[in-house]
């Protein structure tokens, strides 16, 4: 709601009409996606880190946290929330899948400049159980951007986030 109220294109001084339907969409996602993957995985890599590598100072563990979380969970659950947010609007499978192949890695690199420090921060400074208020934190406003991106011309005009195709 918040993207649609203050980052949509205004007709004069009216505000946009807010959209239910997107606000029900990300809403689901956040709810049904979002957060049980998130709630399990600062519990999974906390345990991995320090099964793996009970030798490593706290900063490395931070460290090998932070690498897991922006490669083995980031690209993945990017492509498919990505893919989902457009999915949920037409229910075509390849207008999805090109949508996300056009933008994706643009995506990622914006993700990686807002989450590597904001979870290398969580891991080394935020005790375990507070880890998913953190995140929650950065992720309001992440999210805003998320919505804003994805729903942008309904995602297929997204050039805020294309990379350039050589």
């Amino acid at each position: 709601m918040i993207c649609q109220l203050y980052f949509s294109e205004k007709q004069g001084n009216e505000r946009p009409k807010i959209n239910w339907r997107r606000i029900i969409k990300m809403t689901l996602i956040g709810a049904l996606f979002e957060c049980p993957i998130i709630h399990a995985w600062y519990g999974f890599v906390s345990k991995l880190i320090e099964k793996r590598f009970p030798h490593f100072s706290g900063f490395k563990k931070a460290l090998a946290s932070m690498a897991l979380d922006q490669t083995v969970l980031t690209l993945p659950f990017s492509f498919v929330m990505l893919f989902g947010i457009d999915w949920l609007d037409h229910f075509q499978y390849k207008k999805s899948l090109k949508m996300v192949l056009d933008i994706y890695w643009g995506y990622i690199v914006k993700n990686w400049a807002v989450w590597a420090p904001a979870m290398l921060i969580n891991f080394a400074l935020i005790p375990t159980k507070y880890q998913n208020l953190f995140s929650d934190a950065v992720g309001f406003f992440w999210n805003i951007y998320v919505s804003y991106i994805a729903n942008k011309g309904n995602g297929s005009d997204s050039e805020e986030i294309k990379t350039k195709k050589e």
